[in-house]
C-alpha cells in the first residue's frame, strides 16, 4: 500500500471518530444547555411558523446574518417531512457542518502545498479540539461561518486568485465569500485581508489586474448584502453592528476598561482555577483555555448533574461539574498551552524563514499572516467595545477560523525543522494523543 493510499485511510478513520464523538454529544446534549442556544433555536422557530426572520422581541440574536437561519429551517422542515421532529435532528446539522469543517482544514492545507501528513495531523487535531467537538452539539451559526471562511481561505490559495486569468475563479470566489458574509458578518475579515494582498500585488509587481480582481469581488458582496443590509438599517438602524444587543453596555475604545486584561496573563486557568469567574481577567489566558477545554462549564449534562447526589458534583460557573471533568478540564487546558507554545514558536521562525526568502509566494503568506492578524485584532476590537466578560465577548469559537491558518503555518515551519519520523511524532502526533487521553471525559457528554 503506498503512503498516499495510507494516508487517505488514516483520513477516513479520523474522520469516522470526530464523527462518532459529535454524534454521541447530539444524543446526550441539549441546546438549550449551550450559550445562546434557545435564541438560536428561537430564531428559527420564527423562520419556520411565520415566514419572516424575528424581531428583536422575539430572539435577542434577530440581528445575526440570516441564511444560516434560513438554510437550518430548510433543514428542520425537511426532517419534520419524514417525522425527525427532535431537536437532535436540529443539532445534527451541526455534526455534518463540523464534519464539512475537517474537510476545509485538509483542502486548506494541500492547497497551501503542505506534505499529507502534516494535513493528516492537522485533521486529527481539530477533529478533537474541543472547541470544534462543541461547536458541533448545538444550534449556533458559529461553526457555519467558520467553516465557509475556511473554505474561502483554501480556495484562494487552491485557485491561485493572485495569478492572471482568473476571473471565472474569481467571481466564483466571490459567491463563496458572499455567503459566509451572510452567515456572519465576521467573514469580512477574509475579504479585507485579500484586498490588501491584491492592493498590494499591483503596488509592488505592478501588475494591476489583482485591482480588477478586487473590484469584482467586492461588487459581488456588496450587491449579495444589498437586501440584508437594507432589511438591517430599516428594522434595527445598523448596518455593521458588532453586537447590536450590547448597545447600551459599549465603551470608547481608548477608555476600555478591556485594557484591564488583553495584557496580563492568568496563570490560575492552567493551574488551580480553569472555569470562568467574574474575576477572571485575561485575554490570551481564556482564549487558549476556551479552544482547548470546557472554561466557560457549558458542555455538560445540566440534567443529570442537578440531580445527582451532592458528593458526586462541584459548583462551578453557576453550574454543576464532576471532579472528574474539572481535573480532565485542567488538563486539557495544560496540553492547550502546550500546543500554543508550539505554535507560537514555529510562527516566529515561519516569519523568520518567509523573511529571509522573499519571492512571488509571498503575497500568499501575507494572506494569511493578515488573515491571523485580522481575527485577533477583531476579537480585541470587540472586546475593547464591550469589555464586560461576562457578556460574552471572549470566546475561541468567534474566531476558529484562524486556528488551522496558526497550526498550518507553525506546522510547516515545525516540519522541516523535524526532518526524522521521531521528531515529527513528538511535535504532531504526542501533543494530539496526549490531549485526547486527558480530555476524553470532557469531550464526550454522559448520557
Amino acid at each position: 500500500m503506498t503512503s498516499v493510499r495510507i494516508v487517505h485511510v488514516l483520513l477516513i478513520i479520523i474522520l469516522v471518530l470526530g464523527f462518532g464523538i459529535r454524534l454521541l454529544n447530539v444524543r446526550h446534549y441539549n441546546t438549550w444547555w449551550a450559550d445562546d442556544g434557545g435564541a438560536h433555536v428561537a430564531y428559527v422557530e420564527t423562520i419556520l411558523e411565520h415566514g419572516r426572520l424575528p424581531t428583536m422581541a422575539e430572539t435577542y440574536v434577530a440581528w445575526h446574518e440570516p441564511l444560516y437561519y434560513m438554510t437550518l429551517a430548510g433543514w428542520v422542515a425537511l426532517g419534520r417531512a419524514v417525522g425527525l421532529t427532535s431537536l437532535d435532528w436540529w443539532e445534527f446539522f451541526s455534526v455534518v457542518v463540523g464534519i464539512a469543517f475537517l474537510f476545509t482544514v485538509w483542502l486548506l492545507a494541500l492547497s497551501y502545498g503542505a506534505d499529507r501528513w502534516l494535513a493528516l495531523a492537522l485533521v486529527a487535531l481539530f477533529s478533537f479540539l474541543f472547541a470544534g467537538v462543541k461547536l458541533s452539539a448545538y444550534v449556533t451559526n458559529e461553526l457555519a461561518a467558520q467553516t465557509l471562511m475556511v473554505l474561502a481561505t483554501a480556495l484562494f490559495l487552491r485557485w491561485r486568485l493572485l495569478e492572471t486569468g482568473q476571473w471565472k475563479l474569481v467571481v466564483l470566489w466571490a459567491v463563496v465569500l458572499l455567503v459566509a458574509t451572510l452567515t456572519k458578518i465576521t467573514a469580512f475579515v477574509v475579504l479585507a485581508a485579500a484586498a490588501i494582498t491584491w492592493i498590494a500585488v499591483a503596488f509592488f509587481t505592478r501588475r494591476r489586474f489583482t485591482l480588477g480582481y478586487l473590484a469584482l469581488t467586492v461588487a459581488i458582496v456588496a450587491a449579495g448584502n444589498m437586501p440584508w443590509f437594507a432589511y438591517k438599517y430599516r428594522h434595527f438602524d445598523q448596518l455593521f453592528s458588532v453586537n447590536l444587543y450590547q448597545e447600551g453596555a459599549r465603551q470608547s475604545m481608548f477608555r476600555s476598561e478591556a485594557y484591564g486584561y488583553l495584557f496580563r496573563f492568568d496563570y490560575h486557568i492552567f493551574w488551580d482555577q480553569p472555569y470562568w469567574v467574574d474575576e477572571t481577567k485575561s485575554f490570551a489566558a481564556i482564549l487558549i483555555a476556551d479552544a482547548f477545554s470546557d472554561h466557560y462549564n457549558l458542555f455538560t449534562n445540566v440534567d443529570r448533574l442537578r440531580d445527582a447526589p451532592s458528593r458526586d458534583k462541584l459548583l462551578a460557573s453557576g453550574r454543576f461539574t464532576t471532579p472528574r471533568v474539572r481535573l480532565a478540564v485542567l488538563r486539557a487546558a495544560r496540553v492547550g498551552l502546550l500546543v500554543v507554545s508550539l505554535w507560537l514558536v514555529g510562527l516566529v521562525g515561519w516569519l523568520w524563514r518567509r523573511g529571509e526568502s522573499l519571492n512571488g509566494r509571498s503575497f500568499a503568506d501575507l494572506f494569511l499572516f493578515l488573515l491571523m492578524l485580522g481575527s485577533l485584532g477583531a476579537l480585541v476590537y470587540e472586546n475593547l467595545l464591550f469589555p464586560y466578560l461576562g457578556l460574552g465577548v471572549l470566546k475561541a469559537s468567534f474566531i476558529y477560523f484562524a486556528f488551522p491558518i496558526v497550526a498550518l503555518l507553525a506546522g510547516t515551519w515545525w516540519w522541516e525543522r523535524c526532518r526524522s519520523l521521531l521528531g515529527r511524532l513528538l511535535v504532531f502526533v504526542g501533543p494530539i494523543i496526549l490531549y485526547v487521553v486527558v480530555s476524553w471525559s470532557m469531550l464526550i457528554i454522559d448520557s
